[in-house]
């Protein structure tokens, strides 16, 4: 589980202790935890990570395409890109890390359309929040089981 907390000088307090108190009673009495305490970082969680590749790799191969390109056409739907043309001309210039592809790689038919596709490690916990709901939308258009996945991400959200 991951929480943020906050030190007030003396205790480290949680901001959601209900989470906390939720949590607690998912566990035996006598069960060891390890516990880690770093600085909060607004960023995706390892955790949301692995199970957002879990899901994509499933709906990859429910719809016969791999990882990649299910991951690239779904960054797209949510705009998380910037065309080519704009950075090539000097309007634009990301300060984040990413890679240009050519959609007609990644959807059938398409005309060579180069992008500059942001890299999820720059993504925010808000990004990543969007990107996985958005593939666990698509995952029950296309009939893919994850509710094993939706249940972790909803202990991991608590």
């Amino acid at each position: 589980m991951t929480f943020r907390a906050t030190f007030d000088g003396a205790h480290i307090k949680p901001d959601d202790p209900s989470a906390l108190t939720r949590y607690k009673h998912t566990l035996v009495p006598g069960a060891k935890l390890a516990m880690s305490l770093e600085p909060w970082d607004d960023k995706r969680t390892p955790s949301q990570q692995g199970l957002l590749h879990e899901m994509l790799g499933r709906l990859g191969r429910e719809q016969g395409m791999t990882l990649e390109v299910v991951k690239t056409q779904l960054k797209v739907d949510l705009g998380y890109y910037v065309p080519a043309e704009r950075i090539l001309s000097g309007e634009v210039v990301p300060k984040w890390r990413g890679r240009f592809v050519d959609l007609a790689d990644v959807y059938e038919g398409y005309p060579m359309t180069l992008v500059f596709l942001r890299s999820e490690a720059d993504y925010t916990r808000k990004m990543e929040g969007e990107f996985i709901d958005r593939v666990m939308l698509a995952c029950d258009e296309a009939g893919v089981r994850i509710d094993d996945i939706r249940e972790t991400i909803a202990n991991d959200r608590a």
